[in-house]
């Protein structure tokens, strides 16, 4: 299979042809769809996201990416906290006695590979992308997001995102989930969100791409920093001129686009609300 796709993409006029399939396919197409579902009326299966519009209006919560900076004590601290998980943070949740407060996956493969983990969740409320086919997610309780991806299933070459204020439409991609996230953060009305565990660097050895190990490598960590930070620094322009602060908790890592803070300067809540 290998040698025949490589066939196809060697040949300049046969590469050409492809290219164009693919831009039609994967961005005008899948436009279109959505412009559809727009003259169609409010999809019902996205409605419940509504329900979380302005429930948090002038909270604060933590975004826990998994980056390899990420400890399991940092995450300790967060307990009382409004907090946001994804990837491999769910293989915590036994050893800590918690879960995050919402929980988000629109990777298929990642999804895939914690759907295990995902059915023992409880505590949680579960928000899932609509990229993951609804055979995969039907046996699990979750709140379906529709995610857009733009241009990105086409290709990497230019880089490309929005910001979505109507999540009842769509959320937009950016590279990342913890994008999608913030996305979901604003809409509910956090007024400060951490990000912790953001490192958007990635070390060659791809079982330490991740704080744990749960066995997905992501084949794109080459271009991936450039794209994820692209998307933050759209994010941060966009939120400019409101009264939305986006900081930087992480230790160490790449991303400068926000303002830094020291995770252990922080006074963290000790009980719930």
């Amino acid at each position: 299979m290998k040698n025949i796709k490589a066939f196809f993409w060697n040949n300049k006029y046969l590469k050409y042809i492809i290219n164009v399939f693919s831009v039609l396919k994967n961005y005008y197409f899948y436009q279109m769809c959505f412009w559809l579902k727009e003259l169609k009326g409010r999809d019902e299966k996205y409605s419940r996201i509504k329900e979380f519009k302005d429930i948090h209006i002038g909270d604060r919560c933590f975004i826990l990416a998994t980056g390899p900076s990420l400890t399991i004590e940092d995450v300790k601290k967060l307990k009382c906290e409004y907090t946001f998980g994804m990837n491999s943070i769910c293989m915590l949740f036994e050893d800590l006695g918690w879960e995050t407060t919402y929980y988000g996956v629109q990777d298929k493969g990642v999804y895939l590979k914690l759907h295990n983990s995902y059915k023992k969740l409880k505590n949680t409320t579960f928000f899932v992308g609509d990229s993951i086919d609804k055979c995969y997610r039907e046996d699990l309780e979750h709140i379906p997001f529709a995610i857009n991806y733009l241009d990105h299933k086409h290709s990497y070459k230019h880089l490309n995102t929005k910001f979505s204020r109507d999540l009842e439409k769509c959320i937009y991609d950016g590279y990342t989930i913890t994008y999608s996230l913030i996305q979901l953060a604003v809409y509910m009305g956090f007024k400060e969100i951490y990000l912790l565990g953001n490192d958007c660097s990635y070390p060659s050895d791809p079982k330490k791409q991740h704080f744990m190990d749960f066995g997905h490598y992501d084949s794109s960590t080459l271009t991936a920093r450039d794209r994820i930070i692209f998307a933050y620094e759209y994010a941060n322009e966009y939120l400019k001129g409101t009264d939305v602060k986006i900081i930087n908790a992480t230790r160490g890592g790449a991303l400068e686009v926000f303002p830094r803070i020291d995770f252990d300067t922080i006074a963290f809540k000790e009980e719930m609300i």
